[in-house]
């Protein structure tokens, strides 16, 4: 029965449908609920006024046991061209086996590692890793400050703090690898650093920036995206003092998005908003809608790219 449902998918998808659908798979429950909210106000406003495909909305609640539900439901069905999300990496990583097994192509939002080789080309991601490492070594060698670096023991951690380090013109002062969060003894010496970058998950970047800031540390923080939502922004003294990359489109256009935006929602954009919203341009531009064409034009009509900006500028709103 299997081999005949992944036929009649295939099958069904040879060719361009008469009423195509995006499932979008987000939460919209739960502590992330923001977030994904985030992601729909982009990806409606980049669905005005198009009759190329609908839109199926999905709260996946952050969980990657219900994402799977979801993502094997709408593998099954002939009329969903596409997926766009989720935005957690446990979930991605989750669905790797359903996307590979359908074809299904499905756009990452708030997870940019490559996963590509596992799925048959068939996971897509509006940005890289890479594109995020080499952005934050252009801001270190366009600064040309004393900066330091501190990361963590896990794989990834190790990963961005070697690849920053192949990037930069000139090599931090000082830099550590921590298998605590107890940073006093060496706090002296991260004071004389302009610059101190962090590759630490957020809880744990959350407590180094607070001992940081607490003995006064006047130099800017440097981070990956994701420390992006409130709840670390506001558990921080100065959020204006935290520098990541954000994605944004080439300056013109986002000018416009940021005005649309504004017009249609009362507030600025999140980065999620401007992710959903290239997800969905990025899909109308495509000719053929399905999940063969979808896979093969994709990355032609890709127009992000990652801009260091400070966090107090990334705001995320609950209405």
């Amino acid at each position: 029965m299997a081999i005949l449902a992944i036929f009649f998918v295939s099958s069904c998808q040879q060719n361009s449908l008469l009423h195509p659908k995006v499932a979008l798979v987000v939460p919209l429950s739960g502590v992330l609920a923001p977030l994904g909210n985030a992601c729909v106000k982009g990806a409606k406003l980049g669905l005005d006024q198009n009759e190329r495909f609908s839109l199926v909305i999905s709260d996946n609640q952050g969980n990657p046991k219900k994402t799977k539900e979801i993502f094997s439901q709408l593998a099954k069905d002939p009329e969903i061209v596409a997926v766009i999300g989720p935005l957690k990496c446990a979930c991605f990583k989750a669905v790797l086996p359903i996307i590979k097994k359908y074809h299904l192509p499905t756009i990452s939002l708030g997870c940019f590692h490559n996963f590509g080789r596992e799925t048959k080309g068939y996971a897509l991601s509006l940005l890289t890793e890479r594109e995020e490492i080499k952005v934050l070594a252009q801001f270190l060698n366009e600064k040309n400050l004393e900066w330091a670096l501190l990361y963590g023991n896990e794989p990834w951690e190790e990963y961005f703090s070697d690849q920053l380090l192949s990037l930069v013109r000139n090599p931090p002062f000082f830099q550590k690898k921590l298998l605590n969060i107890d940073i006093s003894s060496f706090i002296p010496i991260l004071k004389k650093a302009q610059i101190l970058v962090l590759f630490f998950p957020p809880q744990t970047a959350k407590l180094i920036i607070l001992q940081m800031q607490n003995a006064e540390f006047k130099g800017w923080i440097l981070g990956r995206y994701y420390l992006f939502d409130n709840k670390f922004k506001f558990s921080i003294k100065n959020s204006n003092q935290v520098w990541i990359p954000i994605p944004q489109f080439p300056s013109k256009k986002q000018l416009f998005f940021k005005r649309d935006f504004l017009k249609t929602y009362c507030h600025l954009p999140h980065w999620l908003s401007t992710c959903g919203y290239a997800a969905v341009e990025t899909l109308k531009k495509i000719d053929k809608l399905n999940r063969k064409e979808i896979k093969k034009h994709f990355y032609h009509h890709l127009s992000l790219h990652f801009e260091i900006w400070p966090l107090e500028k990334n705001e995320i709103h609950s209405s």
